[in-house]
């Protein structure tokens, strides 16, 4: 999809990322469904853990010029992982990210039974 995005768009598309330190996210865990799931607390020089050292809240990292960048973050997405930190080439995959220190699950208006 992001391939295709960018073919269209070219310099008119900027790729966020999205980022946390701590909290629950909502994603399918096998055999439970749709769920609430735990945020692995992150540990070293993982992205997360430096954005959370600035104590800030929440804020925007705008990576266009960035230089030196971590080299790991976490990578979660619709099916819940308990490895959640992977290297990833940040700068090169992202043109911004996110950052929220801390998070809650989604509250789901249809819950499965």
């Amino acid at each position: 999809m992001g391939a295709h995005l960018a073919l269209r768009h070219g310099a008119d598309m900027v790729v966020l990322g999205f980022a946390m330190h701590n909290g629950q996210y909502t994603a399918i865990e096998t055999g439970k469904g749709l769920k609430a799931n735990g945020a692995e607390v992150p540990k070293g020089e993982v992205l997360e853990a430096l954005c959370h050292a600035t104590e800030a809240p929440r804020f925007v990292l705008d990576l266009r010029r960035a230089n030196a960048v971590p080299k790991s973050m976490r990578s979660i997405g619709a099916v819940a992982t308990r490895m959640q930190f992977s290297a990833v080439n940040i700068a090169h995959d992202f043109d911004a990210i996110m950052f929220v220190d801390h998070t809650n699950a989604t509250q789901l208006m249809h819950p499965s039974k």
